[in-house]
């Protein structure tokens, strides 16, 4: 850009007139969304037809009615039980449409949506009817008109199923959400330039840029692929939009999980990253869209930290470049965010860069002075941060990698100004993260779930998930399958062919007495991470002998370690290129970049090229309905003792004379309650968390205990009649921890703006 262009944007009241127009234009367009309403298809579940029951108020079938029927007239029996219902047989459009269908059953049924045209156009789901839920809404994409939709409920034979309703809505035009996303996206990258249009270097945006489009090039793909963490991280999200349209903020019990029995995901899980993205999903955005985005913007932040970290460490830009190429397209990491899905570990990743910085400086440099330390404590702080925000595990395995250097490298650790550096750091840490520490700590202590029972309980013979040396090598392994013994079943555990390469040259260059003490703590320590990340690491011995072998053994999977290795071996990698550096000219070292490139590159287009091949990548995630159901991983949060197959969705009583359902909004739950001449009480659809409380119209409250399957219980008085309101309010002490995180944050922004100007001065 030129003079008069530099100019333009230095003129404060243009940049004004800009973003106030950006601001109409959004505003406008939130609007746009609001007034953008569902509209109603026009059928009537009586115009259903069925060959066995009769319509009175809904539909309802058991096997009492099964039996007495002779079975003629049934044109339809799916393999998983009996077509009841058939009908609307009505016409559609081309859209996306949501089906609504009420039920109440006692053991869990089918539905069948069946769409047909003249054309040969044709689409077919089979959705779950959960026996512990009362309604599901199912969206289904129209690609083409049909002449006829059938939704037909299945009965499986078992238990008794009553269709109370089915309703058909075509969703809102997309276009406007489209819109208002693209816009907010182009505002945000022009405020963005017109801040720091002096300082940008055109060739380092594309170079970044380019990077972040090769590792997000299977996004660019029609659909996403299914991987096993995906419906459980969908969920989260989904969950936390749940809780912000109830009016919550920072939520922690999600009332979305389990058919709306709750469950404190947020309470042992970070959702640093996922709360702007759970705000799109309130702006309507469809889910795979929101996830899609979720990875980009990852893979931008991990390119972004990457290079800036990298930068500080060698001290030259084209190592960096090198590096951070390295690192963003590692296999391992590919694998995590395409095979697994595993969002809090590939999230985790993006902040290891910037812990490596930190440790970096506070071992490597001079005392300095007080300045410096704080500075370094930041860095750690800010880097764990972001690891604790988003994966625990991460967390807990790079503290104790942490531990394992500073004993390693205990002269320059045990130095005053350093072990003053770590405790500050320690300090920040905990202040920045009091938001998730506080209820994670009273939970852990207060709430008997399972995962307080792994430590004492846990896995055995884990060992066996563990990667095989071999694998580290086989850079053309697929990237689908899991982590069993057949190895044609494993999925590909390498971190890449440039990062072995590194390993290798460094082995070589320690033979030949040419690795400097640096080179040589990022050779072991990457060789450590990759030995136990594999089956070789003695894992059940440890687990079973040891008490710290025990909380070792809480990762669960040993090849977790391998994405730590990624970051000591591309740690390696610069280092070597910084020693070449110095012994090469620049045109042998050119080469040598341009052939790291040129293999990560190679390498990325074989990842996609396999993405494509080997699987069909899904289209399901339109709406919650699609993965609301989902498994809830290990179940690892649920109340020790509680099967969740047995939650039946209904209100229990004892000594009542009347308990009706008046309104229900998360986790906000309204009852009419009436005991006769003796004590009563009440089970809840809800499972029973610290934070829940029951109180009637007047303010007074009343005892909750843990009722059949854990569920909330609670005890009325003889003579009760009333309104009975239950909510979940988190305690005080969790909202001072938010309050001094928060304000912490906004300290640092603070110190960061005033820094600036000052600089800027």
């Amino acid at each position: 850009m030129g003079k008069s262009g530099n100019r333009i944007l230095g003129d404060k009241r243009i940049v004004w007139l800009v973003m106030l127009a950006e601001v109409a234009v959004l505003i406008c367009l939130a609007a746009a969304i609001g007034m953008n309403h569902n509209k109603t298809v026009d059928v009537s579940l009586s115009d259903w037809e069925s060959v066995y029951i009769a319509y009175k108020d809904g539909w309802y079938i058991d096997e009492s009615i099964m039996q007495a029927q002779d079975g003629g007239g049934n044109d339809m029996q799916e393999s998983a039980g009996t077509g009841i219902l058939y009908g609307p047989y009505i016409a559609l459009e081309q859209g996306t449409y949501s089906i609504l269908i009420a039920y109440d059953c006692d053991s869990s049924q089918s539905c069948l949506i069946h769409g047909v045209s003249d054309e040969g156009y044709e689409m077919t789901e089979t959705i779950t009817l959960p026996e512990n839920q009362k309604e599901i809404v199912e969206l289904i994409v129209l690609e083409k008109d049909i002449d006829s939709l059938q939704i037909i409920p299945v009965y499986n034979g078992q238990g008794s199923l009553k269709i109370s309703d089915i309703r058909i809505e075509k969703s809102a035009s997309a276009l406007p959400k489209k819109a208002f996303l693209v816009v907010f996206a182009m505002c945000l990258v022009l405020d963005l330039y017109f801040l720091l249009h002096k300082y940008l270097d055109k060739k380092l945006v594309w170079m970044l840029g380019g990077i972040t489009l090769l590792a997000s090039l299977p996004l660019l793909m029609k659909g996403i692929y299914c991987g096993p963490d995906l419906p459980f991280h969908l969920m989260r999200i989904e969950g936390l939009a749940e809780e912000f349209r109830g009016g919550y903020i920072l939520p922690k019990v999600s009332s979305l999980w389990l058919g709306g029995y709750g469950y404190p995901v947020s309470v042992y899980y970070g959702d640093l990253l996922l709360y702007a993205f759970a705000f799109l999903r309130l702006l309507g955005i469809p889910a795979i869209y929101v996830y899609k985005l979720y990875v980009v913007f990852v893979n931008a932040g991990t390119t972004v930290i990457s290079y800036i970290c990298f930068k500080k460490i060698f001290e030259r830009r084209d190592i960096a470049l090198v590096v951070t190429l390295a690192y963003v397209t590692a296999g391992y990491r590919i694998v995590d965010i395409y095979t697994r899905c595993a969002v809090g570990e590939y999230s985790a990743m993006m902040f290891l860069p910037l812990v490596a910085l930190a440790v970096y400086r506070i071992d490597t440099a001079d005392c300095g002075g007080w300045s410096q330390c704080r500075k370094n404590a930041l860095l750690l702080a800010l880097g764990m941060t972001g690891v604790i925000g988003t994966h625990t595990l991460t967390a807990e395995m790079i503290i104790f990698v942490l531990a394992l250097l500073c004993l390693a490298v205990w002269k320059r650790t045990f130095r005053k100004a350093a072990v003053c550096t770590y405790c500050l750091a320690v300090l920040e840490t905990v202040v920045f993260n009091l938001y998730f520490i506080i209820p994670f700590l009273d939970y852990y202590v207060n709430v008997d779930v399972n995962i307080n029972h792994t430590i004492d309980n846990v896995v055995q013979y884990n060992q066996f998930h563990g990667a095989y040396i071999g694998q580290y090598f086989a850079f053309f392994q697929s990237m689908f399958g899991g982590s069993e013994v057949d190895l044609s079943a494993r999925m590909s555990f390498t971190p890449g062919l440039i990062l072995m390469l590194t390993l290798v040259a460094g082995i070589v260059l320690w033979i030949d007495h040419k690795l400097t003490k640096e080179m040589k703590l990022f050779t072991i320590f990457s060789m450590l991470m990759l030995f136990m990340a594999s089956n070789l690491f003695p894992w059940d011995a440890l687990a079973e002998n040891l008490r710290l072998g025990q909380l070792l053994a809480q990762v669960q999977y040993p090849w977790r370690y391998v994405g730590i290795a990624i970051l000591f071996l591309t740690m390696l990698l610069g280092s070597i290129l910084r020693y070449l550096n110095e012994k090469w000219d620049w045109g042998w070292l050119k080469q040598l970049y341009l052939v790291i490139m040129g293999a990560c590159m190679f390498m990325s287009f074989w990842y996609v090229s396999d993405y494509s091949n080997g699987t069909a990548p899904l289209m399901y995630a339109y709406d919650v309905s699609a993965y609301r159901n989902a498994s809830i991983g290990t179940e690892e949060y649920l109340r020790y003792g509680t099967d969740h197959n047995m939650l039946s969705g209904e209100i229990d009583s004892e000594n009542m004379q009347e308990v009706s359902m008046l309104s229900r909004k998360g986790h906000a739950m309204e009852l009419y309650c009436r005991s006769g001449d003796i004590d009563g009480a009440v089970e809840v659809p809800v499972l029973y968390y610290k934070g829940y409380r029951v109180m009637d119209e007047y303010g007074n409250q009343y005892e909750i205990v843990d009722g059949t399957n854990n569920v909330i219980r609670f005890l009325l008085p003889a003579g009760f009649a009333g309104k009975v309101m239950i909510d979940f309010v988190e305690p005080w002490y969790w909202r001072a921890g938010e309050i001094v995180s928060v304000l912490a944050v906004l300290y640092l922004c603070m110190c960061s703006m005033l820094s600036y100007c000052s600089h800027r001065t």
